[in-house]
């Protein structure tokens, strides 16, 4: 069986796909059926071509195990994870809200009120993961997703840590993040990154839904990152006159260029949220979270390898040399594509530069990592002039 567009009406272990809900760089989305237990799941299936890659094979396994290891009514839930001839996969909960990065991209601009709510959310299931000892260390409006009662759900742990991991997935002199979104600890490769982080990402996130706009972007990726670095927060309310005098003080307490002076905790950032909620809204809307639940009892152990190997097997990311683009040529297309999907820019350059000697060539098999046509057609624009 192959991972890669399962067809309607097809099967990977109980779970009857329905249709597709969406596609990234580690493979695709499904909607799907429990048979058993006549429940719709979102199943994330890895992509056929990444088996044979330790890098995001242990992306995958990380991201189930720190779902795993939560839950809570504002982290997505994990009904099952294994492997069934040849697909690995996960059952989670289907979310069909969609994520607050698909309102942002339809223009939506949210009022102050809303966006608090909504943030309360995101800051109490990230509280939680950080008492498990997670760090998310790439919020952002399309890992927040919404149910249908509107609330917020974290999604897409697959570049979390753990706070006794040894080993990162993050190389030397790179960072894990997305651009518009990341702390400056991150972009300056502090190995010991905490919950600050997740706290100035929450923020430029809170930021982004009242404006319409992240503060830093709209230009060069070293503008971008030159921006959290060095460039206080723009006033918001050059964009959105209505916001109060509290909410802006609170962003800038959590986007701080020095971790040390943000909020001091998401218990914090959640109080204060709290604090700037006209009560009326708060009764009307009633609690968006409730206390959090002792860990589940699942355990994963290693991750399930097919039996036989793919017949050409795919050199892991960070054996791959190229000889047939030049250095400044792939950190082109990386800076490009991160802003798309993120921290795994890096790795599919690499992987497709090996495989792809055509700089234009290179460029089109990127650009189909991209799920969104407007985006992907601005990509392809930005990386062949």
């Amino acid at each position: 069986m192959k991972p890669d567009g399962l067809a309607a009406g097809s099967f990977v272990g109980n779970f009857e796909i329905l249709g597709p809900i969406g596609r990234g760089a580690m493979g695709n989305v499904y909607r799907a059926r429990d048979k058993h237990l006549h429940r719709s799941v979102a199943l994330k299936v890895l992509n056929s071509q990444l088996f044979n890659d330790p890098e995001f094979m242990e992306r995958f396994l990380r991201e189930a195990r720190a779902i795993a290891q939560l839950e809570h009514p504002n982290v997505v839930r994990l009904y099952e994870f294994g492997l069934h001839e040849g697909v690995h996969f996960m059952a989670m909960e289907l979310l069909p809200g969609g994520s607050l990065g698909d309102q942002l991209s339809a223009g939506k601009v949210f009022v102050e009120s809303e966006a608090l709510m909504l943030a309360m959310g995101a800051a109490a299931g990230l509280g939680a993961a950080h008492a498990a000892g997670i760090i998310h260390r790439d919020v952002k409006p399309d890992n927040l997703m919404l149910t249908d009662k509107n609330l917020i759900k974290i999604v897409d742990l697959g570049i979390a840590r753990r706070d006794q991991d040894e080993s990162s997935l993050t190389q030397t002199g790179s960072y894990v993040g997305t651009p518009d979104y990341v702390s400056p600890e991150q972009i300056q490769g502090v190995k010991d990154i905490n919950g600050q982080a997740d706290i100035y990402s929450l923020g430029i996130t809170l930021y982004h839904m009242v404006t319409g706009k992240t503060p830093y972007g709209g230009g060069t990726m070293r503008k971008c990152i030159m921006g959290h670095l060095k460039e206080p927060l723009p006033d918001p309310r050059h964009l959105s006159p209505n916001l109060s005098e509290g909410f802006v003080k609170l962003l800038n307490q959590m986007t701080a260029k020095e971790r040390n002076q943000r909020c001091a905790d998401m218990q914090s950032v959640r109080k204060q949220l709290k604090a700037l909620i006209p009560p009326e809204i708060l009764e009307l809307s009633g609690s968006t979270t409730s206390a959090p639940i002792p860990p589940p009892s699942i355990k994963l152990g290693p991750l399930p390898v097919p039996a036989a190997p793919a017949e050409h097997p795919t050199p892991a990311a960070g054996n791959i040399h190229s000889s047939s683009h030049t250095p400044e040529q792939l950190q082109h297309l990386e800076s490009h594509l991160v802003r798309y999907i993120g921290p795994l820019a890096k790795i599919l350059v690499k992987r497709n530069a090996a495989q792809e000697p055509d700089y234009l060539t290179l460029a089109g098999k990127l650009a189909e990592q991209i799920s969104d046509p407007q985006q992907r057609q601005a990509f392809l624009k930005a990386v062949q002039t």
